[in-house]
């Protein structure tokens, strides 16, 4: 009889998470690592703020937690909100996680609030008035997300028109804001963190209320994860080995 597999799942961040196919872009090369071994569940958010999209996630996992097969999760950037809140309502879901540009529990630390709404201030403007926050040009994008990429023009453009969708506005404020961050709980099984050093939200991100087995700190920006140099595979088959 063949051994079912384990279960991986895949939390994503902000402004790439709305349907299976941007999942599976941001995540694509963590996918065609594991996808032998695992069975790979995509986590999408729907709703209008972070509790919203918590529900949504726990919604779309519960099937699969307490159940006889092992559970491993990665969370990209607020994705990691997603997996606190998962283990909010299940203790023992998981049995080791990683978070990669993962928000620490309490979401953006405060500086970083403030240099993300001087970059994105007029899409934040028009948010208030439409509920969606929405980047809309190239240097907005390349400030945000690659940081520390060389000739990053052509990639900010592929993903300004393909790969980021607007956000709904409360649900990035309940991750930024100071006076609307909501706080979750620190996760409690063994946890590999993944913080790029030129990374705009989580440079100095320490996660002190996780269980942290390995914090690495690495070359790279917040689109760390869609890289597929040796590093990043190195990285990838050492949570294979947690």
């Amino acid at each position: 009889m063949k051994k079912a597999k384990p279960i991986l799942i895949l939390c994503p961040g902000y402004w790439g998470n709305a349907t299976q196919p941007f999942v599976r872009w941001w995540f694509r090369h963590v996918i065609q690592f594991f996808s032998d071994e695992y069975e790979i569940v995509l986590v999408t958010f729907e709703g209008t703020s972070l509790r919203d999209y918590i529900a949504h996630a726990i919604e779309q996992t519960r099937v699969h937690l307490n159940g006889a097969r092992p559970v491993y999760a990665i969370g990209f950037s607020a994705g990691a909100q997603a997996l606190r809140g998962i283990s909010e309502e299940v203790p023992t879901a998981f049995k080791a996680t990683a978070l990669y540009s993962g928000l620490e529990n309490f979401g953006v630390r405060v500086p970083k609030f403030f240099r993300a709404a001087s970059t994105a201030f007029w899409p934040l403007v028009r948010s208030l008035f439409t509920g969606t926050l929405r980047l809309d040009t190239l240097q907005q994008v390349i400030r945000i997300f690659l940081t520390a990429t060389p000739s990053p023009d052509a990639l900010a453009q592929e993903l300004l028109t393909r790969h980021l969708h607007g956000e709904r506005r409360m649900a990035v404020m309940q991750a930024a804001t100071p006076g609307m961050r909501i706080t979750l709980q620190g996760l409690e099984c063994p946890t590999l963190v993944v913080v790029p050093k030129q990374d705009f939200f989580v440079d100095r991100a320490t996660y002190e209320e996780d269980n942290v087995l390995e914090r690495l700190y690495v070359e790279g920006d917040h689109s760390f994860i869609t890289g597929d140099g040796v590093q990043n595979r190195g990285l990838t088959q050492m949570f294979h080995q947690i």
